[in-house]
Protein backbone atom coordinates (compact mmCIF):
# COMPACT_ATOMS: atom_id res chain seq x y z
CA UNK A 1 0.00 0.00 0.00
CA UNK A 2 1.37 3.50 -0.62
CA UNK A 3 1.49 5.84 1.62
CA UNK A 4 -1.21 8.24 0.11
CA UNK A 5 -3.81 5.38 0.25
CA UNK A 6 -2.00 4.94 3.70
CA UNK A 7 -3.03 8.33 4.22
CA UNK A 8 -6.85 8.04 2.76
CA UNK A 9 -7.49 4.87 4.38
CA UNK A 10 -6.51 6.74 8.09
CA UNK A 11 -8.40 9.97 7.44
CA UNK A 12 -11.15 7.59 6.21
CA UNK A 13 -11.38 5.98 9.43
CA UNK A 14 -11.04 9.59 11.66
CA UNK A 15 -14.73 10.47 10.16
CA UNK A 16 -17.40 10.73 13.10
CA UNK A 17 -19.95 7.74 11.69
CA UNK A 18 -23.08 9.76 12.88
CA UNK A 19 -25.85 7.10 11.90
CA UNK A 20 -23.49 4.71 14.15
CA UNK A 21 -23.56 7.38 17.17
CA UNK A 22 -27.91 7.90 16.51
CA UNK A 23 -28.90 4.18 17.27
CA UNK A 24 -28.17 3.60 20.35
CA UNK A 25 -28.58 7.31 21.23
CA UNK A 26 -32.43 6.93 19.87
CA UNK A 27 -32.21 3.40 21.87
CA UNK A 28 -31.15 5.38 25.11
CA UNK A 29 -34.33 7.55 24.48
CA UNK A 30 -36.53 4.94 23.38
CA UNK A 31 -35.63 2.97 26.77
CA UNK A 32 -36.44 6.66 28.92
CA UNK A 33 -39.96 7.00 26.97
CA UNK A 34 -40.80 3.63 27.84
CA UNK A 35 -39.63 3.75 31.48
CA UNK A 36 -41.46 6.91 31.97
CA UNK A 37 -44.84 6.22 30.30
CA UNK A 38 -44.73 2.56 31.13
CA UNK A 39 -45.84 1.86 28.05
CA UNK A 40 -44.80 -0.74 25.40
CA UNK A 41 -45.92 0.72 21.79
CA UNK A 42 -43.41 3.06 21.02
CA UNK A 43 -46.26 5.11 18.91
CA UNK A 44 -48.23 5.41 22.24
CA UNK A 45 -45.42 6.57 24.12
CA UNK A 46 -44.08 9.20 21.70
CA UNK A 47 -47.93 10.65 21.85
CA UNK A 48 -47.72 10.84 25.60
CA UNK A 49 -44.36 12.00 25.44
CA UNK A 50 -44.92 14.49 23.26
CA UNK A 51 -48.49 15.62 24.80
CA UNK A 52 -46.42 15.58 28.68
CA UNK A 53 -45.85 19.73 29.48
CA UNK A 54 -45.02 19.13 32.65
CA UNK A 55 -42.80 16.55 33.75
CA UNK A 56 -41.03 16.13 30.30
CA UNK A 57 -37.61 17.29 31.42
CA UNK A 58 -36.75 16.58 27.29
CA UNK A 59 -39.63 19.30 26.54
CA UNK A 60 -37.89 21.50 29.60
CA UNK A 61 -34.40 21.66 28.10
CA UNK A 62 -35.64 22.36 24.21
CA UNK A 63 -37.85 25.34 25.75
CA UNK A 64 -34.66 26.48 27.79
CA UNK A 65 -32.63 25.80 24.28
CA UNK A 66 -34.75 27.68 22.40
CA UNK A 67 -35.31 30.53 24.81
CA UNK A 68 -31.38 30.89 25.74
CA UNK A 69 -28.70 33.72 24.26
CA UNK A 70 -25.77 30.78 26.07
CA UNK A 71 -23.43 28.94 23.85
CA UNK A 72 -25.08 25.65 24.13
CA UNK A 73 -28.45 27.50 22.83
CA UNK A 74 -27.25 28.81 20.20
CA UNK A 75 -25.48 25.65 19.24
CA UNK A 76 -28.50 24.07 19.43
CA UNK A 77 -30.39 26.49 17.68
CA UNK A 78 -27.62 26.34 14.80
CA UNK A 79 -28.29 22.44 14.77
CA UNK A 80 -31.76 22.84 14.43
CA UNK A 81 -31.53 25.59 11.35
CA UNK A 82 -28.96 22.83 9.96
CA UNK A 83 -31.69 20.02 10.26
CA UNK A 84 -34.59 21.91 8.69
CA UNK A 85 -31.49 22.81 5.57
CA UNK A 86 -30.91 19.50 5.46
CA UNK A 87 -34.39 18.01 5.19
CA UNK A 88 -35.18 20.54 2.55
CA UNK A 89 -32.42 19.71 0.66
CA UNK A 90 -33.23 15.83 0.22
CA UNK A 91 -36.67 15.61 1.23
CA UNK A 92 -38.04 12.77 3.06
CA UNK A 93 -42.04 12.03 3.13
CA UNK A 94 -43.81 11.40 6.33
CA UNK A 95 -45.09 8.03 6.86
CA UNK A 96 -48.83 7.78 7.08
CA UNK A 97 -51.01 4.56 8.94
CA UNK A 98 -50.19 1.25 7.45
CA UNK A 99 -46.84 2.54 6.65
CA UNK A 100 -48.10 4.45 3.71
CA UNK A 101 -45.85 7.26 2.36
CA UNK A 102 -47.13 10.42 1.62
CA UNK A 103 -45.94 11.95 -2.11
CA UNK A 104 -46.25 15.51 -1.08
CA UNK A 105 -45.88 15.86 2.54
CA UNK A 106 -42.22 16.34 3.46
CA UNK A 107 -40.91 16.56 7.09
CA UNK A 108 -39.64 19.51 7.90
CA UNK A 109 -40.76 22.68 10.36
CA UNK A 110 -42.34 23.99 7.69
CA UNK A 111 -44.17 21.30 7.30
CA UNK A 112 -44.60 20.28 11.10
CA UNK A 113 -47.28 17.46 12.03
CA UNK A 114 -48.20 19.20 15.36
CA UNK A 115 -51.52 16.77 15.71
CA UNK A 116 -50.84 13.07 14.35
CA UNK A 117 -54.82 12.24 15.48
CA UNK A 118 -56.45 14.91 13.23
CA UNK A 119 -53.26 14.98 11.01
CA UNK A 120 -52.95 19.26 11.55
CA UNK A 121 -49.20 20.04 9.58
CA UNK A 122 -48.17 23.48 10.54
CA UNK A 123 -45.60 25.67 8.98
CA UNK A 124 -43.22 26.34 12.40
CA UNK A 125 -41.30 29.47 10.70
CA UNK A 126 -42.61 33.18 10.87
CA UNK A 127 -41.31 37.02 9.17
CA UNK A 128 -39.75 38.82 11.06
CA UNK A 129 -42.49 41.30 11.16
CA UNK A 130 -44.83 39.06 12.93
CA UNK A 131 -45.07 38.93 16.59
CA UNK A 132 -44.49 35.58 19.22
CA UNK A 133 -41.58 34.03 17.67
CA UNK A 134 -38.14 33.34 18.52
CA UNK A 135 -34.64 34.08 16.10
CA UNK A 136 -33.54 30.52 15.85
CA UNK A 137 -30.12 31.98 13.91
CA UNK A 138 -30.08 35.70 12.71
CA UNK A 139 -32.77 36.38 10.33
CA UNK A 140 -34.60 33.36 10.59
CA UNK A 141 -37.67 33.19 13.25
CA UNK A 142 -40.04 30.23 14.35
CA UNK A 143 -43.12 30.43 16.48
CA UNK A 144 -42.52 31.12 20.22
CA UNK A 145 -44.92 28.13 20.91
CA UNK A 146 -42.26 26.09 22.10
CA UNK A 147 -44.98 23.09 22.64
CA UNK A 148 -45.86 22.56 18.74
CA UNK A 149 -42.03 23.09 18.20
CA UNK A 150 -41.39 19.80 20.72
CA UNK A 151 -44.10 17.75 18.61
CA UNK A 152 -42.71 18.99 15.23
CA UNK A 153 -39.45 17.78 16.20
CA UNK A 154 -40.46 14.53 17.63
CA UNK A 155 -42.36 13.94 14.85
CA UNK A 156 -39.27 14.16 12.52
CA UNK A 157 -36.92 12.46 14.91
CA UNK A 158 -39.38 9.28 14.97
CA UNK A 159 -40.16 9.41 11.01
CA UNK A 160 -36.25 9.30 10.48
CA UNK A 161 -35.86 7.26 12.68
CA UNK A 162 -38.05 4.79 10.99
CA UNK A 163 -36.64 5.15 7.80
CA UNK A 164 -33.32 4.29 8.31
CA UNK A 165 -33.98 1.39 11.00
CA UNK A 166 -36.48 0.06 8.14
CA UNK A 167 -33.76 0.20 5.85
CA UNK A 168 -35.28 3.15 3.42
CA UNK A 169 -32.57 5.73 4.25
CA UNK A 170 -29.64 5.34 2.27
CA UNK A 171 -26.22 6.18 3.81
CA UNK A 172 -25.00 8.70 1.77
CA UNK A 173 -23.96 12.37 2.66
CA UNK A 174 -27.26 14.07 2.27
CA UNK A 175 -28.62 11.54 4.27
CA UNK A 176 -26.11 11.69 7.13
CA UNK A 177 -26.73 15.08 7.77
CA UNK A 178 -30.13 14.17 8.86
CA UNK A 179 -28.85 12.66 11.08
CA UNK A 180 -25.90 14.53 12.54
CA UNK A 181 -28.03 16.84 13.12
CA UNK A 182 -30.85 14.63 14.98
CA UNK A 183 -28.07 13.02 16.77
CA UNK A 184 -26.53 16.25 17.61
CA UNK A 185 -29.94 17.87 19.18
CA UNK A 186 -31.29 14.73 20.55
CA UNK A 187 -27.84 14.34 22.75
CA UNK A 188 -28.38 17.69 23.96
CA UNK A 189 -32.12 16.82 24.83
CA UNK A 190 -31.06 13.80 26.45
CA UNK A 191 -28.49 15.94 28.99
CA UNK A 192 -31.20 16.14 31.67
CA UNK A 193 -31.88 12.74 31.69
Amino acid sequence: MSISQTISSWKQKSEVDYFSLFVPLWLAFDAWCKDKYGLSDQRRCLEALKNDEINNKTYHKMKSLLNGNDSMSITFKSHLNQLEEALKSNPIYYEEAGNVRSTTTTLSFKNALTDRSVKKYENLFRTSGQHNKIEIVPGLYVTDEIQKIYKGYIEILYQVRCYLFHGNLKPDKENERIIKNLYLTLKDLLNEI
